[in-house]
């Protein structure tokens, strides 16, 4: 089964690998988005549900500059525990305040509501 998969600490390290590749992918559709030129009176909330371990975070903080990261709120959602570790630990390297990273399961709950963080 696929989600057993996502609850081996290991897997981490294979995202990890991985972000050379996907981070490009990331920055492209942040872009395509427009999150790289925020209008810079409005707040920017998203949700990165699947975040694995947060390169869409990284791409996001790397292209937006010092105004519109205060601007930002971002919650990164995964239902892989191994994943939202490696997230906050990516938030708390870069020292981002504006990133949150909490488990859900989109299929089963909705990710903002409070009552269904774990």
């Amino acid at each position: 089964m696929a989600s057993a998969m996502f609850k081996d600490p290991n897997i981490v390290k294979v995202y990890k690998e991985t972000e050379r590749i996907t981070g490009e992918f990331a920055s492209m559709l942040l872009k395509q988005a427009g999150l790289d030129k925020p209008s810079s009176k409005e707040p920017v909330v998203l949700v990165d549900n699947a975040c694995g371990t947060g390169i869409v975070a990284q791409c996001l903080h790397n292209m937006l500059g010092p105004n519109a990261q205060d601007k930002l709120d971002l919650t990164c959602t995964d239902f892989s525990g191994a994943m939202i570790d490696a997230t906050q630990s990516r938030i708390k390297e870069n020292g981002w305040t504006s990133v949150k990273a909490v488990v859900a399961d989109a299929q089963v709950c909705h990710p903002l509501r409070p009552s269904n963080h774990r």
